[in-house]
């Protein structure tokens, strides 16, 4: 793995270890309902009893639980898989044996024998790999009637969209002279200060002082201008309460959460980038659809955007299979 692959593979981790389910948790509370709940429901009202299921780029186990909650007879065994490490508090694995979890796999060369699989499943998973290689290695472990069902990032959905805006924003909050640094920089004289009132007026003191009222100032203006300023919000919180509490707690304590807060922004950023280049355009999806109409002339298809009530389109939906309408 190169530099850039252990970079993902650690951003992904560190958010799964959260214990969020899925990747779009500002959008749903628990696991996915809505549009993409019948979606799913449809896919595994097709399954038959004793099916085997590959779930790629599994996450937190999103798929597998609701195949569990809503159709725990309509397999016989779960094998999903993932580039990081995933951490599902859900999971009990004495209690759910059918479902079995593989950390540090890459859907580009996955570890089972050809054939296997009554259905392939991913969601919001499958466009973040090397697609043609993702894609081959989809058939090659499927039955010839398997069942294949994605949903997609759409390049010009919403939650792409939001991606978008906030990658923007955590490069602000990132700057130089950001509010991250800004909080940095001011805590040790905020310290220095509570010890000796007269340092306050050090030039240097005063300098950290203006640029941290700075940042908040051009934070409050960025919020008001964005329609989506919830990850702004929550920074100002978070680092302002951070930096009140530099005369309450050690100031090396303030530092290491403030630097541990800024590179869980740069995992962030990394994790909506990657969103971001990895969503799918019409060419890009229809293309995927032609290349299971090639490679499985047998198998039905349908290819059509995702939408769930105001929020608008919020992903590609596919699915080959023998018999769809």
């Amino acid at each position: 793995m190169d530099n850039s692959g252990r970079a993902r593979s650690e951003a992904w981790s560190n958010y799964w270890k959260s214990g969020a389910l899925h990747s779009c948790v500002g959008s749903y509370a628990g696991n996915y309902g809505g549009a993409i709940a019948e979606f799913w429901n449809a896919v595994f009202g097709r399954l038959h009893k004793g099916d085997n299921v590959l779930d790629i780029a599994t996450g937190n186990g999103a798929l597998p639980k609701l195949l569990l909650d809503g159709f725990p007879a309509k397999f016989g065994r779960v094998d999903a898989v993932d580039y990081s490490t995933v951490a599902p508090v859900w999971y009990d694995p004495e209690r759910m044996g059918k479902i079995a979890f593989h950390p540090n796999v890459a859907m580009e060369r996955l570890p089972f024998e050809d054939r296997r699989f009554d259905a392939v499943i991913s969601q919001y998973g499958l466009e973040y790999g090397r697609r043609q290689e993702s894609l081959e290695e989809c058939l090659r472990v499927a039955k010839e009637s398997a069942i294949f069902a994605f949903i997609l990032h759409h390049a010009d959905g919403v939650l792409v969209r939001v991606a978008e805006q906030e990658v923007a924003h955590i490069d602000r909050l990132l700057a130089s002279d950001g509010l991250v640094s800004a909080a940095i920089g001011i805590v040790p004289w905020l310290e220095a200060t509570r010890k000796d009132p007269s340092v306050g007026s050090d030039a240097e003191a005063l300098k950290c002082r203006a640029l941290y009222n700075a940042s908040m100032s051009q934070l409050a203006e960025a919020i008001g201008a964005s329609d989506v300023p919830d990850l702004l919000l929550e920074s100002r919180e978070c680092v302002h309460k951070l930096v009140a509490s530099a005369g309450t707690i050690e100031v090396e304590t303030v530092l290491e959460k403030l630097r541990a807060y800024r590179e869980a922004l740069v995992g962030a950023r990394l994790r909506s980038a990657e969103m971001v280049s990895s969503a799918l355009d019409t060419q890009q999806a229809h293309a995927i659809e032609a290349y299971f109409k090639r490679a499985r002339p047998a198998l039905h298809t349908r290819l059509e955007p995702i939408s769930h009530g105001a929020e608008g389109t919020i992903g590609w939906g596919f699915v080959a299979a023998v018999g769809l309408e």
